[in-house]
């Protein structure tokens, strides 16, 4: 209740300034430099709704001002007035409540997006989507929280647009291969991170000694995952769970391990040598169309590239 209490005063502060001072803000009333029509020409959104009141090129726009008018130099220099120039308040001309913005579900964002990630009877609270597969066949959710994958669907992720999409989470509104409510962190278990090899998406945790690097990708029949094991280990269980019956968990290439079973949602690995390798699929099918470029695309090298070509102009 006090932490509520501080922000809403120093909130409140910030917007008003202390009582009986002037806050020293460079508004556009007293200073030419912070005029919102100026600083504009070279912006392509600057017409757009949401720039309207917006203060552009104001650092520029203030050091040139007084390099031209030495003697106008007061003796503190005005600070920045906020975004809309200290105008409308500290919410904005165009803030949540009055503007909708769903442009975000029309962008490219990549291979991989980082979100609250949620759909009908899961909620996956740092999952990182993945797109799988040449064109973009299948996606995944994975869970760093308990480095297993949370559901797999057929299309991607979309935004609502209240707040430019940002605010109301990322929904999965089709219907998944498998999701599962709820997961939990393996034992000894720890997320490292993850790798980007182009358009390849590799997540790298811990389980015990052992470093893990998870790669996953898809045919519009199977779900796959390459798994590297960077540590020996002579016993090693990792997050396999599948909610649905139909889905088949194997293995269909192994180097470096003595066995491996799926049994009860986990995959178990015994007497894994260093840099073992293991492919696993999920499906339906038993022999699914495409797993030969598949296995192909999985065993290929990884190779460190430039993914986004193109040239922004702003």
């Amino acid at each position: 209740m006090k932490w509520i209490l501080t922000c809403l005063i120093l909130s409140f502060l910030i917007q008003y300034g202390l009582p009986g001072k002037e806050l020293n803000l460079a508004t556009p009333d007293k200073y030419p430099y912070a005029d919102l029509k100026g600083g504009r020409e070279s912006y392509s959104l600057a017409k757009e709704k949401v720039n309207e009141a917006r203060l552009y090129e104001f650092y520029a726009r203030q050091a040139d001002y007084y390099m031209a008018n030495p003697d106008e130099i007061p003796e503190v220099i005005p600070s920045y007035p906020g975004l809309d120039g200290a105008v409308h308040g500290h919410w904005g001309k165009n803030n949540q409540n009055n503007h909708n913005d769903g442009r975000w579900n029309d962008g490219d964002q990549g291979e991989h997006f980082t979100h609250v990630v949620k759909g009908k009877g899961f909620n996956v609270l740092k999952g990182i989507c993945v797109k799988l597969g040449d064109g973009h066949v299948l996606s995944t959710c994975f869970d760093p929280q308990s480095l297993s994958y949370r559901v797999v669907w057929n299309g991607w992720i979309r935004f609502e647009p209240h707040r430019w999409g940002t605010s109301r989470n990322a929904n999965v509104d089709e219907k998944p291969w498998f999701a599962l409510a709820k997961a939990e962190m393996p034992d000894a278990g720890e997320y490292l991170g993850l790798r980007r090899f182009g358009k390849r998406v590799v997540f790298e945790y811990r389980i015990g000694r052992v470093r893990v690097e998870d790669e996953p990708w898809a045919t519009k029949d199977a779900f796959y995952r390459r798994i590297d094991l960077r540590d020996a280990g002579k016993k090693l269980s990792l997050p396999c769970p599948v909610m649905d019956g139909s889905l088949k968990v194997r293995v269909v290439e192994s180097k470096g391990v003595t066995s491996t079973r799926w049994a009860e949602g986990e995959l178990e690995i015994e007497g894994a040598k260093m840099n073992a390798r293991l492919i696993i699929r999920v499906s339906k099918e038993r022999k699914p169309a495409g797993e030969a470029a598949a296995l192909a695309h999985l065993k290929a090298e990884r190779k460190i590239e430039k993914r986004w070509k193109e040239v922004l102009k702003v």
